[in-house]
């Protein structure tokens, strides 16, 4: 079978918007999705240090669909508000939660309930905001521009552990979160 490229969609749009659409892959790659692709580089450390078993610690992965618990209000803030103020919100809260995971003890339950925290304040940071902006400014073309913008989860997903592995044991620390 053999495709007509007269009958593919024109990729002015993606062109015309190509900041708003790598911005917007970067944003997903290292925003909120990255915790799910890196939290596995800190079980050894954390296990270790905390004397945990890998149940005991894969059990933060409950914190993402309670995070996604809160995906529903966020959508509607975006509707009511737009998106860029609950971005920019979301970010900001975001890396306060992760600041916060240094206040993490013996206690298991304490790193549960700060991913947690982190992950729900964080929740506008998620691929919801960037869909809606690259949806609203690409007509043509749309399945097109949104397989770049959610490539970078994917692209994060596969530099960023290595990193987060050597900036780890080069500060001597495993909570490098």
């Amino acid at each position: 079978m053999q495709i007509n490229p007269s009958s593919l969609p024109p990729l002015s749009d993606v062109t015309k918007n190509s900041r708003l659409i790598i911005a917007s892959a970067f944003a997903v790659g290292f925003g909120l999705t990255l915790s799910g692709y890196s939290i596995s580089l800190f079980a050894q450390p954390m296990m270790a240090e905390f004397d945990w078993s890998l149940s005991q610690f894969t059990g933060v992965l409950f914190a993402l669909p309670i995070a996604a618990v809160f995906f529903p209000l966020v959508g509607h803030a975006m509707d009511r508000r737009g998106e860029r103020p609950i971005v920019l919100t979301s970010i900001f809260l975001l890396v306060i939660g992760y600041g916060l995971l240094v206040l993490v003890q013996p206690n298991v339950w304490s790193f549960y309930s700060l991913f947690t925290l982190a992950m729900v304040m964080g929740a506008g940071a998620g691929t919801i905001g960037y869909t809606r902006a690259v949806t609203r400014e690409v007509e043509n073309a749309k399945g097109f521009a949104l397989a770049l913008m959610l490539s970078g989860a994917s692209i994060a997903g596969m530099v960023s552990p290595p990193k987060l592995t050597l900036l780890s044991r080069t500060t001597g620390g495993g909570l490098v979160l």
